[in-house]
Parts: C-alpha cells; sequence; structure tokens
C-alpha cells in the first residue's frame, strides 16, 4: 500500500516542478511512457526524493521499473526509507 503523506508530496512535486502546474498526475500515470519523466527530470525527482525524504537512491535503484508511475516511485520511496531504519538500526 502506498503512504498517503508520500504520494501526496510526490504527485505535488511531480505536477509543481515537472510539469510546471499543466497537467495531472494520477496513481497510474505512465511517467516514462509519457515522456513525463526523462533523463533530467528523473535527476531532479530523485534529487527532491534524496532532500526532502533522507534516502540514498543509488544508480542500481534508478531503473524504468522504479520510475514508470507514481505508485512506483513512492513504494521505491518507502522501500529506501524502510531500509535506511533497518541500517541504522545495525549496531
Amino acid at each position: 500500500m502506498t503512504d498517503v503523506r508520500v504520494l501526496s508530496l510526490v504527485k505535488d512535486f511531480l505536477e509543481v516542478e515537472i510539469l510546471k502546474g499543466q497537467g495531472r498526475i494520477e496513481l497510474s500515470t505512465p511517467l516514462l511512457a509519457w515522456g513525463i519523466l526523462d533523463s533530467l527530470t528523473t535527476a531532479q525527482l530523485t534529487a527532491y526524493l534524496e532532500a526532502h525524504f533522507e534516502i540514498s537512491i543509488s544508480s542500481r535503484d534508478v531503473t524504468g521499473d522504479n520510475f514508470k508511475d507514481l505508485e512506483s516511485v513512492c513504494l521505491l520511496v518507502s522501500r529506501l526509507s524502510d531500509d535506511q531504519v533497518l541500517d541504522s538500526g545495525s549496531v
């Protein structure tokens, strides 16, 4: 299940910063197939996600599967957030 807070923040970022208010994004909007995300906008989104959610996105995480739609981006954020909590809890 997608975290509603993450969903709202990522959706707002995409609509305001990437689409410049010229469109709406739904959970299953094909971000890559429709050209909403390209190499530049994916880099912008990745930088936003890392800064805002305090996560680290490695190059191996930047895949079509992780950025194909809003749902996959939110799942990536949730997974990496969970991974960091687990990693910081290990001694």
